[in-house]
């Protein structure tokens, strides 16, 4: 578990074009249930729209920072950002989302990394994880980085 605490000073003017925006840098997945080969499961972020198959499921480059999304199964073009924002966190590849914080001007998010598949493999399922986090403050109105944290790491091997 982790927290993000940010408090910008100044007028609402000054502030209202920053978000907070997270990414994730991981190889696939490891999970190796009792006797059976080991599988590899990447994780699936985003959809592309190809005009002539239609809408498909993107997933996560290998060791490239991408944001912290997760495709909507089922609900084609739909993905939820990380952020705990105000707004509704259900936006289109490649859309931000919106940020309002209110005065003061404060955000705060716990995250507690999970991953779904663990409740679907037999007991006694092995899994490895090894995912490196990083956080960003974007400037949305001129478009600009603002900052940039060090990576933080969430890493697991066991059932």
């Amino acid at each position: 578990m982790w927290g993000i605490q940010i408090v910008w000073l100044g007028a609402d003017d000054d502030c209202e074009c920053f978000e907070y925006r997270q990414y994730f840098r991981a190889p696939a997945i490891r999970i190796e249930p009792p006797g059976q080969e080991p599988t590899l499961l990447r994780l699936q972020i985003g959809w592309e729209n190809d005009p002539v198959e239609g809408w498909w499921l993107v997933e996560h480059p290998l060791n490239s920072w991408v944001e912290d999304t997760q495709a909507v199964p089922g609900v084609p073009g739909v993905v939820r950002r990380y952020g705990y924002r105000t707004d509704n966190r259900l936006r289109p590849s490649g859309e931000y989302a919106p940020d309002g914080y209110n005065y003061p001007w404060c955000y705060q998010a716990i995250d507690t990394p999970h991953l779904s598949p663990m409740g679907v493999h037999p007991p006694g399922t092995r899994y490895v994880i090894d995912v490196a986090f990083k956080g960003q403050m974007i400037n949305t109105c001129q478009e600009e980085l603002v900052m940039e944290t060090e990576p933080w790491y969430w890493r697991f091997d066991g059932a």
